[in-house]
């Protein structure tokens, strides 16, 4: 199976029984949107080197109250 990496920017998209997986590091998260869409295809989601740190930067100021709804 090959992917694509640029389809999982689009909406709603058909990829089969295999979803990939979402590594978040220690870079800040410029584009909360296109963030949002790659968090919405992936199967799992991994934070290394200081990722969960961005996330919860992501979610500051007027997100704060998102923050509960993007963690499973």
């Amino acid at each position: 199976m090959a992917y694509r990496p640029g389809e999982f920017l689009y909406g709603e998209i058909s990829i089969g029984i295999y979803r990939p997986s979402l590594i978040i590091l220690n870079q800040p998260i410029a584009d909360f949107e296109t963030f949002k869409r790659l968090w919405k295809h992936a199967e799992y989601r991994l934070c290394a080197d200081g990722g969960a740190n961005r996330l919860y930067d992501m979610f500051e100021g007027s997100r704060a109250t998102m923050r509960e709804q993007h963690v499973r």
